[in-house]
């Protein structure tokens, strides 16, 4: 699958998505200060889900409009990247097949996938 890795997710969530065959960019490569309106029409662009812990993207598509292909939000706080990781990777075994054009949140060991 193609992923866009926001900057509060981190590298290291990109890496390991990467070593599991994974097409993953991490926006901290291209621009660390990129607006989340940038980031979205990027991942948009290149057909990648996006990953962020940013609810902000929650108002971007629902109350903007704005169009997506699909997003992750990680509602983990101040987990560590290996609790990020292994959360990412219980998702796709699980739920891959639904995650395209859906926004997708994870929050207290759940999974919410709505359109």
């Amino acid at each position: 699958m193609k992923f866009l890795v926001d900057h509060n997710v981190g590298c290291g969530v990109a890496q390991a998505l990467q070593a599991d065959g994974h097409d993953a960019i991490f926006v901290g490569d291209v621009d660390l200060h990129m607006s989340d309106a940038d980031v979205l029409a990027w991942a948009v662009r290149e057909q990648r889900i996006l990953i962020t812990q940013d609810a902000d993207f929650g108002a971007l598509v629902y109350h903007s409009g704005q169009p997506h292909v699909g997003i992750v939000l990680l509602r983990m706080g101040g987990a560590r990247r290996a609790e990020r990781v292994a959360v990412l990777r219980w998702i796709l075994t699980h739920h891959a097949v639904d995650l395209p054009n859906h926004f997708s949140t994870f929050e207290n060991g759940r999974l919410r996938i709505r359109p």
